[in-house]
């Protein structure tokens, strides 16, 4: 589709629900959770659109209403991890109770079932602007919420235990590299997993690579290998 076509299209629904009229911060949300419905999946709220699962000592599991350019929002889902430490710098912090939940590992939905962006169908589905009113907004995100949900719990399922992380973050590496990069992203959850599994020589090789890939500096190294130790040692 065309940037033409997108505009046309856009200004097609900006008739069908009465104009531009952006929606509270607030309703937003209030509709999050309304259509969610985080109880009953098992979630509870850490922040108005964040919310949490407690798997285990080690996993998290997150779902938030992620917000994007031009007033689009989007269901981003992952893990939060309590081994891998973010940031590392100046001085290491580890996030290991619900208030300091990070983002770990995750999905972009428009992202999850393809490589390249710009290369899906139909990725609009993912999407709810805020910008036409909490009708248009409400249906777009019960709209994407249906869409989203069985992945959710496909890839939730798929990464409850250390082998199934680590075959994630593989998926993860294997897809072309775009501009942005994401922290502390799917190299450094492979390094400290190894770690939890006593494997230090991989993690080790493969903090290497993270560093070089990041272009991090001499403190980034050493704040990082010491938590490497301290995982292992942990164990």
């Amino acid at each position: 589709m065309s940037d033409q076509e997108k505009i046309a299209r856009f200004y097609e629904k900006a008739e069908k629900y009465g104009g531009w009229k952006q929606v509270p911060a607030s309703r937003i949300a209030e509709i999050f959770l309304e259509v969610v419905q985080p109880a009953k999946i098992g979630f509870e709220v850490v922040k108005p659109l964040l919310l949490a699962h407690h798997v285990d000592s080690e996993i998290t599991q997150l779902i938030k209403l992620e917000r994007l350019k031009g007033g689009v929002y989007t269901p981003q889902f992952g893990l939060s991890l309590a081994y891998v430490p973010y940031p590392y710098e100046s001085q290491l912090k580890w996030h290991r109770t619900l208030k300091s939940v990070n983002f770990d590992l995750f999905e972009l939905p428009h992202l999850y079932r393809g490589t390249k962006a710009q290369s899906l169908e139909g990725a609009e589905v993912y999407y709810s602007t805020s910008l036409l009113g909490e009708k248009c907004f409400r249906e777009e995100f019960q709209r994407a919420w249906q869409k989203v949900e069985p992945e959710m719990e496909e890839w939730f399922k798929s990464t409850s235990s250390r082998e199934g992380i680590l075959k994630r973050c593989e998926q993860h590496l294997a897809r072309p590299r775009g501009g942005v990069q994401f922290l502390p992203g799917a190299r450094l959850v492979r390094t400290f997993t190894l770690a939890k599994m006593r494997m230090r020589e991989p993690a080790a090789r493969e903090l290497e690579l993270f560093l070089e890939e990041y272009h991090e500096g001499e403190q980034s190294r050493k704040n990082l290998f010491k938590a490497l130790d301290q995982v292992i040692s942990e164990i």
